[in-house]
């Protein structure tokens, strides 16, 4: 239980620092914001900031033209 605690500790870090990976956060952004909320902040103290919907959303935003940019570059480097 103490891991799995760790690990929604670790991944809220990466959120919060915008440093997640591309791979992670499309899967991620599957989910809706209700329910990745209530996971990632069962997993934090009561000190700790908690994940809110504008983070997450913003996540989704870059996540989205990463993407996009991701596909132009193949579209161009595969023709």
């Amino acid at each position: 239980m103490k891991y799995v605690h760790a690990q929604i500790i670790q991944l809220v870090d990466t959120i919060k620092n915008r440093s997640i990976k591309m791979g992670l956060l499309e899967t991620l952004t599957e989910l809706t914001n209700d329910e990745l909320i209530k996971y990632f902040n069962a997993g934090i103290g009561f000190d700790d900031d908690e994940i809110t919907g504008g983070m997450l959303d913003f996540l989704r935003e870059k996540s989205h033209e990463h993407s996009e940019i991701a596909a132009h570059l193949f579209s161009f480097y595969y023709k």
